[in-house]
């Protein structure tokens, strides 16, 4: 189940991404010589979103304190679980840098390639949703090997290269603020495209699964967000009407085992029954490593037990969902075999495969969108931010009381419910980078010594390391490198 997983961390003597791999492995504008290759080229930038939100999120969730590594477990994501990670752990193809540069380079071929077909009903579409693509490969490039964001230094500090085309002649990494701007121009254009009144519409039976300017308009308020553009933010999350948070136990616990969208879902990653039986490792495989065996899991990884202890278990509709209680594990692998509470958010849909725990990711949901426009709140009006978590609370937790919070409490409070809801999903990574959080990770009995870890704020391990590969194979001068891992 490692097999893509693994990769991430393995070092590789492959070349630059930034360099012959843009131009040599994939295909250039002669490809597309029909309006079917430009739609099967599409087809591909989207098939790359399964590595946004089912390889990454593995990584993200591993280095935090929301989940803790079995001391019978094996020795999965080896240093990397304890923050220790350096430019030669990054190394391989399927790294995080090497995941985005090819999924931008596949875009970019597209784009070249569309070009000789004009606009029409049909170009529009493709480019729209091509180049609101490329912009959120970047966002997430941004997000990890750029310096964190700070915007009395963002117009001086170390972004990443922007890529247009697919070659990348000049590899200068531009200001974290003119990335924004470059992301900003592109969110632009595909909403340009896609807004447009003759632009070709998908089949509302599966629209789901393909960007719209409502996905856009979500995807705003977690850019505007990381930019501390508050007002932007309320005002994207406002442009999103006929959505609402799931209030009852059934359709929730639907929404996460079928994939349902329930008016919650604005975009999910698809995946067919055909790819779920490829070699096709998830995210979720990290939890389940061994599938079951004779009704019992063996897991690398259990829920953290400070995470399990901030849900009402009785009365909060995630817990049912996210966790199953008094699951027994495979024998040998705790005292006397006691049960323990184990995580089940991913059970595997039944239309694709339960059997290899797949389920459709949902890369943006509305809860997201209330939650960013909650925070951006408590920065423009405390009053408004406490009646919206409190409306919030209401959907998920049943018969919730108004609660009273100000200042750093309905902040923390407001922090503690974006960890309940997006619990596995690989967010708490970015969100404490994004606080300048640091954080604890507790021993119990069931941990590796080794697992017990504090993490400042202030570590330099929150900007991930560019791949030596890079470095190397473009004589890279050190100060390209972030700071640490000279």
């Amino acid at each position: 189940v490692y097999t893509i997983l693994a990769s991430i961390f393995i070092l590789s003597s492959c070349d630059s991404f930034l360099d012959n791999n843009l131009t040599n492995q994939l295909p250039d504008d002669k490809a597309f010589e029909t309006m079917a290759d430009c739609e099967a080229g599409l087809n591909g930038a989207y098939r790359s979103m399964y590595n946004h939100v089912v390889v990454l999120p593995a990584l993200y969730d591993v280095v935090t304190d929301d989940i803790k590594h079995t001391r019978w477990g094996t020795n999965s994501y080896g240093n990397i679980r304890n923050f220790n990670w350096s430019s030669g752990s990054f190394g391989s193809s399927s790294s995080p840098w090497g995941i985005f540069y090819t999924q931008i380079s596949r875009i970019n071929n597209l784009l070249t390639g569309i070009e000789k077909f004009g606009d029409t009903p049909e170009t529009k579409r493709i480019k729209g949703e091509a180049i609101t693509l490329r912009a959120m490969a970047h966002f997430e490039l941004l997000r990890l090997y750029g310096f964190k964001y700070n915007k009395s230094s963002a117009d001086k500090d170390k972004g990443i290269p922007y890529v247009y085309e697919t070659t990348l002649l000049a590899k200068e990494r531009l200001s974290v603020s003119k990335v924004l701007s470059l992301i900003l121009e592109d969110i632009k254009e595909g909403k340009s495209y896609l807004g447009h009144a003759d632009v070709e519409k998908r089949p509302s039976n599966n629209a789901i699964y393909y960007l719209s300017l409502d996905a856009i308009y979500a995807f705003e308020t977690r850019l505007y967000l990381y930019m501390q553009d508050y007002d932007r933010v309320i005002e994207s999350a406002d442009k999103l009407t006929g959505y609402q948070l799931i209030s009852d136990q059934v359709s929730f616990n639907s929404r996460e085992k079928n994939d349902a969208s329930a008016n919650e879902v604005i975009y999910m990653v698809g995946i067919s029954q055909t790819e779920a039986t490829e070699s096709f490792s998830l995210s979720q495989a990290i939890y389940i490593v061994d599938k079951y065996n004779n009704g019992k899991a063996k897991s690398d990884f259990l829920p953290g037990s400070e995470l399990m202890a901030l849900y009402d278990k009785t009365d909060d509709i995630r817990w049912q969902a996210y966790f199953t209680e008094n699951f027994s594990m495979a024998a040998s692998t705790t005292d006397n075999n006691e049960p323990l509470t184990i995580t089940t958010k991913y059970s595997g849909n039944s239309g694709i495969s339960t059997s290899n725990r797949i389920n459709q990711p949902k890369y943006v949901r509305y809860a997201e969108v209330v939650l960013n426009k909650i925070e951006a709140l408590y920065h423009t009006s405390e009053s408004d931010a406490l009646n919206e978590l409190n409306a919030f609370r209401k959907k998920r937790i049943t018969g919730y009381i108004d609660q009273v919070y100000s200042g750093t409490d309905l902040l923390n409070e407001i922090k503690v419910e974006r960890r309940k809801e997006f619990a596995f999903e690989g967010m708490r990574f970015h969100d404490l980078r994004r606080w300048n959080d640091g954080f604890t990770r507790t021993l119990d009995k069931y941990t590796k010594n080794s697992d017990g870890i504090i993490i400042s704020s202030t570590d330099y391990r929150w900007v991930l390391p560019i791949p030596q590969y890079e470095m190397d194979a473009n004589n890279l001068p050190s100060d390209y490198q972030n700071p640490g891992y000279y």
